[in-house]
């Protein structure tokens, strides 16, 4: 590890925001070039590496993280596990195919409002990680401490704020 690194290290156990910034600025550009190889999305490779400074920032701070390597390969390294379990996480919740889904007589659906309609057509903007968390925490009503139990999330206040940051894109998508 690099004395620049070990210096960071200090700094952000000592709770210094600049020091984080450094750290979440340094390496973002890589970062995403790297999420974009695997095929994820500006937006869902955007909410993947905020996810992992987060969670970097937490390991640092509770002592629980054993870097040796440079503060990007740590970040790589952690962003390439969360990748490889959202994946495996989205395997487990796929819908069953077409032909194993019961026949169900089609009713007359209900006419919505426009406010229905604009939240309907922003949600299906919004990328998968945010459907899935606003979906478990609205309409099935699970807890934070709940949905981390059923995903990816390492711990309640990384569901707090992408939950929140996922309000905020859908409030964008529906007053625009």
């Amino acid at each position: 590890m690099s004395p620049k690194d070990k210096q960071l290290l200090q700094k952000i156990r000592a709770d210094d925001k600049r020091a984080l910034e450094e750290v979440y600025l340094a390496n973002q550009t890589d970062f995403l070039h790297f999420a974009r190889k695997q095929g994820l999305l500006q937006e869902d490779a955007l909410d993947l590496y905020q996810d992992v400074v987060i969670a970097f920032y937490q390991q640092v701070l509770n002592g629980t993280s054993s870097i040796t390597s440079s503060i990007k390969s740590y970040l790589m390294g952690m962003g390439r596990y969360k990748f490889y379990e959202r994946l495996r996480q989205q395997k487990r919740h796929q819908p069953l195919p077409q032909e194993q889904v019961a026949e169900v007589p089609a009713e007359e659906p209900l006419a919505l409002s426009l406010e229905q309609e604009q939240l309907k057509e922003g949600f299906a903007k919004l990328s998968p990680s945010c459907q899935e968390v606003l979906r478990l925490f609205y309409y099935r009503g699970l807890s934070l401490g709940e949905i981390v139990e059923q995903t990816v999330y390492e711990n309640t206040n990384t569901v707090k704020s992408h939950k929140s940051r996922c309000l905020k894109r859908l409030s964008k998508l529906i007053n625009n």
